[in-house]
């Protein structure tokens, strides 16, 4: 079951979420804390933050902040992109934000602190309230805002009050995740705080007024991250769209299946397809889900493609998506203190052993989807998946009705080769048929979880005249190794290649009359192992 924490903040692992490039261009430093410098602003009281339409900041870097800003993680330096700093993340790294700071500002006597320190603000806008906090900025807030092109932002995380709530901070407070890397994402930090100091008084005995100079600051940190292992659709790739919509009910946390009506929200019109790319063949499998085949080089991704203005459906001003606060789905067993907000995309990945692997994406249809534009959701190994997207339309006319609706789809990706590889187990170097070694072997399957693997191994018999079969075995796992003396057949097939068969005999060992056998007999005839 999935925690609110798990969904919004945290990207979890999960064993097919990025493809793993081996042979990578890039050169990645071991990961590492990157401090980023932003732009320093700071205003009289009152002044409402204007940092969008503000010239003459100056960079955080010689500026006296609060603060230190930055991320951590695998990174190559790429070009700066309108003056961002950019990088290249590794695959499968975990990318975290931090803004470190302590409580040193926070002291205010009241009666003659002529230092500047921390004091609250009630306003609940900023940037000239065009951004709505949702509540009071008092000790200080943090506004975390991400972009798929450095001009529309998306605010994801509003944190107020946080210097007093949180008086001094070393650890991360915002994770990226796959889907923002996958398609290349801008990253922005706005942190705003009001400060004063005592300057004078005023009046006398016991009818003094304090006077205090107030500045208002603020700093904004921007960044782009990618990850290596983004590519962009190409037109000659296959492509197959998958799955459709229902009305998911009322309240029932997404569960019903009712056909569209005349009487739906969505009725006519589509919110936007989802569709796989990247495979080499496709096929159905016993329940008509689809199942993709891929070959070495292969990137198979699951992309989505938004149709629809989400604050104008179907050309309606009257129709758009709901910020969907309470939602919660059976299928997927979310916890109710998920904010859903507006559309939340969940992905299972079922492994090789029947385990599940769940993660929940929320905010799916605002933050991560342009109308028009294909959005990266996954790129996929082996495995069995299963997709839904929940979302929930108001109708403003009259008064506020809604709708839930909800795409769901199975797929499975499977390789659709027989290949596996026998590696020296000392100095890992790829066998070819009818090798010998020394050292044994180990057996890389290079990611394939579902094909048939039979191991057969002979030595030689007593009376040293041939061969007999010692065993033969179908429980072959990634990096089994082989290392006592014999003749070893290794033969695979998979069900979704039929016909095809990959084989190759590895002789083992030290002992002289096993090799000589097998390069006088083996070698030049090895039919005469056909198992």
């Amino acid at each position: 079951m999935l925690t609110a924490r798990q969904s919004k903040r945290i990207s979890i692992y999960l064993v097919a979420s990025i493809f793993i490039s081996l042979f990578s261009g890039a050169v990645f430093a071991d990961s590492s804390q990157v401090s980023v410098a932003g732009t320093f602003f700071e205003w009289g009281e009152n002044s409402k933050y204007p940092f969008s339409s503000s010239s003459g900041g100056i960079s955080t870097a010689s500026a006296d902040t609060y603060g230190d800003f930055s991320i951590t993680g695998s990174f190559s330096d790429m070009d700066d992109l309108n003056g961002v700093p950019s990088y290249l993340v590794e695959p499968d790294t975990t990318v975290s934000f931090t803004y470190s700071y302590d409580d040193s500002m926070l002291t205010d006597n009241d009666n003659g602190d002529i230092n500047w320190h921390i004091t609250e603000d009630n306003h609940k806008k900023i940037d000239d309230d065009s951004l709505d906090l949702d509540g009071k900025i008092k000790s200080g807030a943090i506004v975390i805002q991400t972009s798929l092109d450095g001009a529309n932002w998306i605010t994801d995380e509003i944190l107020l009050d946080i210097f007093e709530s949180t008086p001094v901070q070393n650890d991360a407070i915002y994770f990226a995740n796959d889907i923002q890397l996958l398609n290349g994402t801008y990253y922005r930090f706005i942190v705003v705080y009001r400060e004063r100091k005592m300057v004078g008084s005023s009046g006398w005995a016991f009818f003094q007024s304090l006077q205090y100079d107030v500045r208002e600051r603020a700093e904004i940190y921007t960044v782009y991250l990618e990850s290596e292992t983004s590519y962009t659709y190409q037109d000659n790739q296959s492509r197959q769209a998958i799955g459709s919509v229902v009305n998911a009910g009322s309240h029932n946390g997404f569960s019903s299946t009712n056909a569209l009506t005349s009487n739906d929200f969505q009725y006519g019109w589509d919110l936007g397809n989802f569709f796989v790319s990247g495979y080499s063949d496709k096929v159905t499998n016993d329940n008509g889900d689809y199942v993709f085949l891929k070959n070495v080089g292969d990137r198979v991704a699951l992309n989505f493609n938004l149709l629809q203005d989400i604050n104008c459906l179907d050309g309606k001003d009257y129709l758009r998506i709901n910020r969907d606060m309470d939602g919660t789905d059976a299928y997927f067993q979310t916890t109710s203190d998920i904010d859903f907000e507006r559309g939340a995309l969940m992905i299972r990945f079922i492994d090789h052993e029947g385990i599940s692997h769940d993660q929940i994406y929320t905010n799916y249809l605002e933050a991560n989807t342009r109308t028009g534009a294909d959005t990266r959701v996954y790129l996929f190994e082996e495995g069995d998946y299963e997709v839904a997207l929940d979302y929930e339309i108001v109708n403003t006319r009259g008064v506020n009705t809604y709708k839930n609706y909800r795409i769901f789809f199975r797929f499975s990706i499977r390789n659709g080769n027989c290949m596996v590889f026998p590696r020296d187990s000392v100095t890992g170097s790829e066998l070819d048929n009818l090798s010998s070694t020394r050292n044994g072997f180990i057996l890389d399957l290079a990611g394939s979880r579902w094909l048939h693997i039979t191991v057969t191994r002979f030595v030689m018999n007593s009376n040293n005249t041939g061969l007999d079969q010692r065993y033969s075995r179908n429980d072959a796992q990634d990096m089994t190794p082989y290392d006592d003396d014999g003749i070893y057949v290794i033969e695979v097939t998979n069900d979704y290649a039929p016909g095809t068969t990959y084989q190759k005999i590895i002789c083992v060992g030290t002992n002289s009359t096993l090799n000589n056998y097998f390069n006088n007999t083996v070698v030049p005839n090895p039919s005469i192992l056909s198992i």
